[in-house]
């Protein structure tokens, strides 16, 4: 189990009053914070082609889109999406110096998300052992899931309330005002930092499909909670 670390803040707002009634208000902040192993990875796969023709060089990107959709499309637990599909013109210069166009190129990005990390190794690896047009690994990146962020978010909220409980009374007791009363908390969170990306500009990923072949590391997630207390002394609230 990964420890909870805190880090928690205190500032004092006391108010004097004429009333005998009156008691005594402080704010507490605290943020509890946690790192917890990415459950999610992400590739990108890049391929690029160049043609004198642009519309051959759009079919020949659309044919490498459809096998790699193909693929993909009746694996469960992969999802995949085109991250991004970009045409730019080649240019040579000419004996005079003069730039002349001598062709196309067009690149387009897919992108592949999955938990089953060893299926997704292997389903890389098959595509682009299959790929006649030049695919790539652009990049890899591991996170977390937004539902294993609420989940652990969810579990540090409940520790933060009663450490946040526990420094109120504290103060409160320091104060000679050991009667508590809770006026306003507010809860911001869960919040997720860290990741793992990797870059890679040849495909080459059959290492990465053994087990313990590549470590997902690590993201951390905080929740932060703030309140504002009021300390008084016993019958008085």
């Amino acid at each position: 189990m990964h420890r909870t670390s805190w880090l928690t803040s205190l500032a004092l707002a006391v108010c004097f009053a004429s009333s005998a009634q009156a008691g005594t208000k402080f704010n507490l902040q605290a943020s509890a914070d946690r790192p917890v192993n990415n459950d999610t990875m992400t590739v990108v796969l890049s391929t690029e082609n160049t043609s004198k023709d642009t519309q051959a060089l759009y079919a020949q990107t659309n044919d490498a889109l459809a096998a790699i959709t193909a693929r993909v499309k009746d694996k469960v637990g992969i999802k995949l999406k085109t991250a991004s599909r970009r045409m730019q013109p080649l240019y040579k210069d000419d004996i005079s110096g003069e730039q002349k166009l001598v062709g196309w190129m067009e690149q387009a990005d897919v992108q592949l998300e999955s938990k089953a990390f060893p299926e997704l190794y292997s389903l890389v690896e098959k595509v682009l052992k299959e790929q006649k047009s030049a695919v790539r690994v652009a990049s890899i990146n591991y996170s977390l899931s937004d539902e294993a962020a609420q989940a652990v978010g969810d579990e540090l909220y409940a520790t933060a309330l009663q450490n946040i409980n526990h420094r109120a009374k504290v103060v409160a007791t320091g104060l000679g005002k050991p009667e508590v009363n809770i006026d306003e908390l507010s809860f911001n969170g869960p919040f997720t930092s860290g990741g793992s990306p990797i870059v890679m500009m040849r495909a080459k990923v059959a290492a990465m499909s053994a087990p313990g072949g590549m470590d997902s590391g690590e993201s951390k997630v905080r929740v932060d909670l703030s309140g504002v207390f009021t300390a008084s002394e016993e019958g008085d609230l």
